[in-house]
């Protein structure tokens, strides 16, 4: 089988941070664990393709690819949750939606075409989705009462993902990481601190008011020169 994972676009907002990240050099705030922990949950045998459209749109060759679609959202994502629902299906290509949104609202999944809603817990209704597909059947929906053991989920598919294009890359760090190979708000762990400090601070909403502060505070963190003083305007230099 081959699989198509896509993790829909966030619309610009004041939370997508979207010309911010570009000052930086990054293209997203999150990584989509939850596309990561379904993909080590689908079967080994399986070909996978995962794509954040956050940081990059699929190609057409990753439809024509694939057999199956698997998609993943939040109630923010809807808008292009449903185009690529709608495509996946103009396109012959079975299409599977779990998560938080299609959970809280089943009903604009099944609206927009979806074969399979794989719904609550994956660990617990993934197994059954896989079920399903080897019996043939050309959809359904998968729910689950109960909650699974967390300590037997598989660890996430973090080969699937480019994490330097994430600020908040500390929670998908590979096993064995170094401080240097994530992101935090010490100098000491990693050279990309200073942004999310900045992304903390510009959250707030005095933020414009304490601006000069803030630049001071990076230019000292940073080892740049602070900019000397300005006269006033029309005064003489004193002697």
């Amino acid at each position: 089988m081959k699989a198509l994972l896509l993790w829909p676009r966030m619309p610009d907002s004041f939370w997508s941070y979207r010309n911010t990240l570009q000052l930086a050099g990054l293209r997203s705030t999150n990584p989509p664990l939850e596309l990561l922990t379904v993909a080590a949950l689908l079967p080994g045998d399986w070909q996978i393709r995962l794509v954040d459209r956050n940081v990059r749109a699929e190609r057409e060759e990753d439809w024509v690819w694939c057999d199956l679609v698997l998609l993943s959202a939040m109630i923010v994502q809807k808008e292009d949750l449903r185009a690529l629902i709608e495509k996946g299906v103009a396109l012959g290509k079975k299409v599977a939606i779990g998560g938080p949104f299609a959970t809280s609202v089943p009903e604009f999944a099944l609206q927009a075409g979806a074969h399979y809603l794989i719904l609550d817990e994956g660990e617990c209704t993934i197994p059954a989705f896989l079920a399903a597909l080897a019996r043939g059947e050309e959809g359904g929906i998968f729910r689950a009462t109960e909650k699974p053991d967390v300590t037997a989920t598989p660890a996430p598919r973090f080969d699937l993902l480019d994490l330097n294009a994430y600020i908040c890359r500390e929670a998908c760090a590979p096993p064995g990481a170094t401080s240097g190979d994530t992101c935090s708000l010490s100098p000491a762990r990693g050279p990309n601190w200073w942004f999310e400090y900045l992304i903390a601070l510009s959250a707030g909403e005095h933020f414009f008011a304490y601006r000069h502060t803030v630049r001071g505070q990076l230019r000292e963190a940073l080892g740049y020169p602070q900019p000397s003083a300005r006269q006033p305007a029309g005064a003489r230099p004193e002697p």
